[in-house]
C-alpha cells in the first residue's frame, strides 16, 4: 500500500495515534475470542486475511487515482505496486498466527503486489521478504520489539525519496532462497494510503498519509469509496495543513467559531471541488460525488452534530454539480488550473 512519509505514532495526532494501533487491538481481542486451535478458518485467521484484502481494496483505489493524477501534484514518489507490512505491525499474541499466514521470510515484508503494477512485471510475490533496497540492507528494527509500524514506516519513507525515473533493485528473501527484482516505477502523487482498522467513520489526510476506517470500507462500493478518497487526496494536493498552519488555525472546539470555521469550511469546499477533477482524471464517473452525497453520503451527516467546518450533504452535491460543467467537453486530462494556483496562496 502507498503511504505517506514520516507518521509514526509519535508524530500523529494523540487521536490519530491511538487510531494506529487498532489493528493491534482487534486483533488481540479475536484471539481471546478463538477458543478452537487456530486453523484455517479461526477468527483470528479470519480477521488477519480481511485486513489483508482491506489493504490491497485501498491500495488499489489510492493508487489509481495517485497515478492518474500524478500531472496535477506537485510532489510525486515512485509507485512500485507493493503492499508492505511488518511483524511488528501485529500484537505479539497475533505474531505467530501472522507469521503462519503471512510467512514473514523478513521482518518487513510483502504483504501483497497489485496486478498489472511494475513490481507485478517484475515477479516480486507476495510474502516475499525484503532484504536490501539498492543494494542498502533494510532497517527491520527489532522483530521481538513491542507493537510498531515503525519498520514499515522507515521502508515506505525511504522508498518514496527514491527517484521516479530510475529502477529500484529489491533483494528478496522466497522460501529460504534470497533472490532479486528490477521494479521499474511509476511517477505518482506524494501520499500513501493507510487503513486504520475500527468501526468509526473516519477519512483523515494529515498532507501525508491518508487514513480510512475499515468501517467505511465495509459500507461503500469502489466509487464510493474513491469519493472519499479523493477529497482526502484533495486536501494533500492543496497544501491545506501547511496553509492551515500558516495561518494559525486552531482545531478542536475553536475550529468551529468565526475565522478558524471560515477558513476551515474554504479548505473543505476546495477539497470537495477538485475531488471532482481527480475522479474525472483517474476514470471515476465524477457524478458518483454529488450522488454520493445525495444517498449514501448521507448517513456519515450527524444533522445538528456536524462540524460547521462543513456545509450539508444537499450544498456539497449542488456545488459538485456545478464544478462539473466546468470538466473539458472531450476525455482529456482536466488540468483544474484555476483551483491548483490556490495552494500557494494564503487562506484569509
Amino acid at each position: 500500500m502507498i503511504r505517506p512519509t514520516p507518521c509514526s505514532a509519535s508524530t500523529l495526532p494523540a487521536w490519530a495515534a491511538l487510531l494506529r494501533i487498532a489493528r493491534g487491538i482487534v486483533i488481540c481481542l479475536w484471539a481471546l475470542a478463538a477458543a478452537a486451535p487456530a486453523t484455517a478458518a479461526s477468527p483470528l485467521d479470519q480477521a488477519l486475511l480481511r485486513l489483508r484484502e482491506q489493504d490491497v481494496r485501498l491500495a488499489r483505489l489510492g493508487q489509481r487515482l495517485a497515478q492518474g493524477n500524478a500531472r496535477l501534484c506537485d510532489e510525486t514518489m515512485p509507485f512500485t505496486g507493493l503492499v508492505l507490512h511488518a511483524v511488528t505491525q501485529y500484537a505479539p499474541s497475533a505474531r505467530e498466527a501472522a507469521q503462519r499466514l503471512f510467512l514473514f521470510a523478513q521482518p518487513v515484508s510483502v504483504e501483497a503486489v497489485l496486478p498489472s503494477s511494475p513490481a507485478d512485471a517484475a515477479g516480486v510475490q507476495a510474502n516475499d521478504g525484503l532484504v536490501s533496497i539498492n543494494g542498502a540492507p533494510v532497517d527491520d528494527g527489532n522483530a521481538s520489539a513491542r507493537q510498531s509500524s515503525e519498520p514499515r514506516d522507515r521502508v515506505e519513507q525511504s522508498l518514496a525519496a527514491l527517484p521516479i525515473d530510475q529502477p529500484i533493485n529489491f533483494g528478496l528473501r522466497r522460501g529460504g532462497e534470497q533472490i532479486t527484482a528490477s521494479v521499474q516505477p511509476v511517477p505518482v502523487c506524494r501520499s500513501r494510503f493507510e487503513v486504520v482498522w475500527n468501526d468509526k467513520t473516519v477519512a483523515h489526510s494529515d498532507g501525508e498519509i491518508i487514513q480510512i476506517s475499515s468501517s467505511l470500507l465495509d459500507r461503500f462500493d469502489d466509487g464510493q469509496l474513491a469519493v472519499l478518497l479523493a477529497h482526502e487526496l484533495a486536501h494533500t494536493i492543496l497544501r491545506h495543513r501547511d496553509r492551515l498552519e500558516a495561518a494559525d488555525v486552531a482545531n478542536g472546539l475553536l475550529a468551529e467559531f468565526g475565522r478558524n470555521r471560515r477558513l476551515n469550511r474554504q479548505a473543505e469546499d476546495e477539497a470537495d471541488l477538485l475531488s471532482i477533477h481527480l475522479l474525472y482524471n483517474a476514470g471515476f464517473d465524477p457524478r458518483t460525488a454529488p450522488d454520493f452525497w445525495r444517498g449514501a453520503g448521507k448517513k456519515l451527516d450527524p444533522g445538528l452534530l456536524r462540524s460547521r467546518i462543513y456545509r450539508s450533504p444537499r450544498q456539497r452535491a449542488a456545488a459538485m454539480d456545478k464544478e462539473i460543467e466546468r470538466l473539458p467537453d472531450s476525455q482529456s486530462f482536466s488540468k483544474a488550473e484555476a483551483l491548483l494556483r490556490r495552494r500557494y496562496e494564503p487562506l484569509e
